[in-house]
């Protein structure tokens, strides 16, 4: 595996030593929960299914603290300076991630305050981290699950974030372009034995001139990830082909053939 950016090797931790044994023996326990990869278990066999599943985890990848996300960039904003993830976190099958803070009531009134949201299919711990990760991290609120979003409500803010943000709603949005080497769609095809396609997840940096960026934007060695049980593990890290390159790659290769 590629290493990994300065910054994140300090949030890895590298799985146990190989034991063959132990990880057959794991496989077997569960195909007994339910076939192969437990993907047929009944309810009640779920969750000690999910402690084998852990496991195994623990035994085939490294695990990747998801604090790594609370780390932030600053970004200009509208003459100031505010936080937002230096890290962005995609599902495999949504290109898009998006931070929106919106306004909360009147600032004329006692209920005035900024309402923050994360997309809902980034499991807590991540969106924990996220949240730690901007301007709104000191508010002790806990974030809840509502309308398709993780959110945390921040009543009562400073004048300094008021100053920073102002009375308009605001998205920030960062896109990921990729495209995956084989070798990386082969490591996702094989996650998906022990990862549902829910918990695989890409972690790519997002720089201060990406968010809401008019233009195609190349993330330098991004990873992918798989979540069991709030704990997460590193299954690669790789380097993305930028768009035209790869075009420019084929109808080189094209040309050449004719």
């Amino acid at each position: 595996m590629k290493q990994l950016d300065q910054c994140l090797e300090q949030y890895l931790k590298e799985p146990a030593s190989e034991l063959p044994e132990k990880i057959k023996k794991l496989d077997e326990l569960i195909c007994t929960l339910g076939g192969p990869y437990g993907t047929n278990a009944l309810n009640v066999e779920k969750a000690p299914l999910n402690l084998l599943l852990d496991q195994k985890a623990k035994y085939t990848y490294p695990a990747l603290n998801p604090a790594c996300l609370e780390i932030s960039n600053n970004l200009r904003y509208n003459g100031k300076t505010i936080k937002l993830p230096k890290f962005s976190v995609y599902p495999i099958d949504d290109p898009n991630f998006t931070i929106e803070i919106r306004i909360a009531g009147g600032f004329c009134t006692d209920s005035h305050g900024y309402l923050i949201s994360i997309t809902d299919k980034l499991p807590r711990i991540f969106a924990h981290s996220l949240f730690k990760s901007t301007d709104f991290a000191k508010y002790p609120r806990e974030f809840e699950r509502r309308d398709d979003s993780w959110q945390l409500y921040v009543d009562r803010p400073t004048s300094q974030i008021i100053d920073r943000y102002g009375t308009n709603n605001v998205r920030f949005t960062s896109t990921l372009n990729v495209i995956l080497p084989e070798k990386t769609k082969a490591k996702l095809q094989e996650s998906t034995k022990l990862f549902k396609k829910e918990n695989l997840f890409f972690i790519a940096e997002t720089k201060p001139e990406e968010w809401n960026a008019q233009f195609f934007t190349y993330p330098i060695d991004p990873l992918l990830v798989g979540v069991i049980n709030d704990k997460c593990y590193l299954i690669d890290s790789f380097n993305a082909t930028p768009l035209e390159n790869y075009v420019a790659i084929e109808w080189t290769s094209n040309a050449n053939k004719k």
